[in-house]
């Protein structure tokens, strides 16, 4: 029997000049989308793509959302931003590299910052953010955040062997934490091996001109500005150039 298609009720909520957009759902939704009839008639559940979405985004994202927001380290925010920002002037928005992604490897830089010592800076954090771009092998190194200490070393363990026996299933960042430990709840479509490889050249780059910087008397905030969050459009094979147009009573105006 084909999955049900399921509603998500949203709301746009105004207040004082600020937008919300609220979404509400029911849980049990999930479990009528697993719903499966056999041909013998035996009631089975099994995940659909339907399910997964509802999942991942009313069950999952809450808590890694909580997980983020608990951390008590001032310079997380700034430094998620700052990632954030480099990475869409790479043109590259949520469809390549999940926000949700860039706040994971962003946390694991404090949780996990051996043998150096967590970021106080996020100028300094946003070095380390692109070093791990730039050096990581991907494909043999996983990422696996231990949220408050919830993973045992045993289940880290185990992690970490389901990742070496499944690797050729896995996609091409595999992210663990301690509320999914497949790896692929985040990643599954996004980012792909060759935005993996294109932005560690980008990163590698990144670095180096800012270590040229570093060395000259030219200020950091000319340099942020004029070159490390400066569009990379060499590698681009069609740029489109658009008027402006201005919409007005169902006309479009050009004002060139």
């Amino acid at each position: 029997m084909p999955s049900l298609p399921f509603v998500i009720i949203k709301f746009v909520i105004l207040q004082n000049g600020y937008a919300f957009r609220l979404f509400l759902a029911n849980t049990k939704e999930i479990a009528l989308l697993k719903e499966r009839i056999t041909p013998e008639g035996v009631l089975q559940y099994r995940d659909t793509p339907e399910s997964i979405e509802l999942e991942r985004k009313f069950i999952n994202l809450p808590k890694i959302s909580g997980a983020l927001h608990g951390q008590l380290y001032p310079a997380f925010g700034s430094t998620a931003a700052l990632a954030k920002r480099w990475l869409s002037a790479q043109l590259l928005d949520d469809w390549h590299f999940p926000q949700v992604v860039v706040e994971l490897l962003v946390a694991r830089l404090f949780l996990e910052p051996y043998p150096l010592q967590p970021p106080q800076q996020p100028q300094v954090a946003f070095l380390r953010f692109l070093d791990v771009l730039a050096t990581t092998n991907w494909y043999v190194e996983p990422v696996i955040i231990n949220f408050n200490g919830l993973l045992t070393r045993d289940q880290v363990t185990e992690i970490e062997k389901h990742f070496t026996s499944q690797r050729a299933c896995l996609p091409a960042m595999f992210v663990a934490t301690p509320y999914d430990t497949s790896g692929r709840l985040w990643t599954q479509k996004a980012p792909t091996l060759a935005n993996l490889v294109r932005l560690a050249k980008l990163a590698s780059l990144t670095l180096r001109l800012i270590e040229n910087y570093l060395v000259s008397s030219q200020p950091v905030d000319k340099l942020l500005v004029g070159w490390v969050y400066k569009e990379d459009i060499f590698n681009i094979e069609f740029i489109f150039l658009q008027n402006p147009y201005i919409f007005y009573g169902g006309l479009a105006i050009s004002n060139i």
